[in-house]
């Protein structure tokens, strides 16, 4: 067994609930199981964990209980499910929760070295929008502890590298991308909610403020009546945020279901289903990591729509995607210039995607990387290329 070994991940939730930060931490768990390394995975026992943590890892799988008092969710016994793996390493995912004041407290009390991955949730949009000042309050009272105390700070891109930079963190960050299962079954039928005889436009994902569905929705008024007449546009997903996701469905019971239509979520095959048949993917983000909900679209072959918070420049530059903004005039133009391309331009699109997708982000690669710094970590070798500091 190496010195970094058993390693500990660490998460709120493994299941559908915790989207693609809990994508991320299974199929790294997948990968390094599969390589017979020594690992487990911890995150709370909510009503879908068990059925979404596929095979194996369920066997290296520790869920802990989440109990409310006055509305705050609370960990009832987190730290008996992480001490029960007894780790030589922590990798946790997330950094608002209180949990990750407790998991770093108990890794410096052990000895432990822990890494954490923030998933874009230090972006400069999020702090200042979402739920502002409690996040303000959470980072005075323990996040910047927990961040600057770990060994190694894990970040998805180059730009995750630099907001970490501008936040003030100074210590070493593993620019690491996320990756994709870019091989998916296919599937004859379409779902129910595509409009025969139109070309769909798919977002699928959480229905949240900072992913810009609501100028989404509202960008369709300003789209020409031929490409409303030609187009559709699909929201598959959910939200946390109820009142949000009731101005969403208020503003898109103002278009027939064959333009706009919202739809449930969709998992597994249900979620190739619907991205195998759409002509076109779109993310107006405001603030994301690495969102794997583009990469799961180019892995499909569709071409992809989406705003320079998405990370993915090198989409840009390769011509695998339109650049969007985030206002409902910005988004409108880009899926103005989408219909106007003909079918093979637009799958030209898609085809740089899927090879992008297959030449850089598998989760082969992906664990190789984190697997160096592991390594680095245990002390069995130097400092990876993966790793930057001031």
């Amino acid at each position: 067994m190496n010195s970094w070994e058993p390693v500990t991940h660490v998460t709120e939730s493994v299941s559908r609930l915790g989207g693609g930060v809990a994508e991320v931490v299974r199929q790294v768990g997948r990968v390094l199981i599969a390589r017979g390394r020594c690992v487990r995975v911890v995150g709370s026992g909510d009503k879908y964990a068990s059925d979404d943590v596929e095979g194996r890892l369920l066997a290296h799988s520790k869920f802990y209980r989440v109990i409310r008092f006055a509305g705050v969710p609370l960990t009832w016994d987190l730290m008996s499910a992480i001490r029960v793996g007894q780790p030589s390493l922590i990798h946790m995912h997330g950094i608002w929760p209180w949990w990750t004041w407790r998991v770093a407290r108990y890794a410096d009390e052990s000895g432990i070295p822990y890494v954490v991955a923030p998933h874009g949730m230090l972006d400069a949009w999020a702090r200042r929008y979402q739920s502002r000042s409690r996040k303000s309050i959470a980072e005075r009272l323990y996040v910047r502890k927990v961040v600057e105390g770990a060994a190694c700070v894990h970040a998805t891109s180059e730009a995750e590298h630099d907001q970490l930079r501008t936040w003030g963190y100074a210590g070493p960050i593993a620019v690491i991308e996320n990756g994709v299962r870019w091989s998916f079954p296919r599937v004859c039928d379409p779902p129910s909610e595509f409009a025969l005889g139109r070309h769909t436009l798919l977002y699928l994902g959480r229905v949240d403020p900072k992913k810009g569905v609501l100028e989404l929705v509202s960008a369709w008024s300003h789209l020409s009546n031929v490409v409303r007449s030609e187009w559709q546009l699909v929201i598959i997903g959910w939200s946390r945020y109820q009142s949000y996701w009731a101005r969403v469905r208020e503003l898109a019971d103002l278009f027939d279901d064959s333009e706009v239509c919202l739809a449930d979520p969709r998992y597994g095959t249900e979620k190739w289903q619907a991205l195998g048949h759409a002509r076109g993917f779109i993310l107006p983000s405001s603030s994301e990591g690495l969102p794997l909900s583009v990469l799961e679209a180019w892995s499909a072959g569709l071409p992809v729509l989406m705003s320079s918070a998405c990370n993915l420049e090198e989409g840009f530059s390769l011509g695998a995607a339109i650049r969007c903004g985030t206002t409902p005039g910005s988004i409108a133009a880009a899926i103005e210039t989408l219909a106007a391309m003909s079918s093979g331009k637009r799958s030209a699109l898609g085809n740089r995607g899927r090879e992008l997708v297959e030449n850089k982000y598998s989760w082969e690669t992906t664990v190789d990387r984190l697997v160096g710094v592991y390594q680095w970590l245990g002390g069995s070798t130097d400092q990876p290329v993966t790793v930057a500091r001031l």
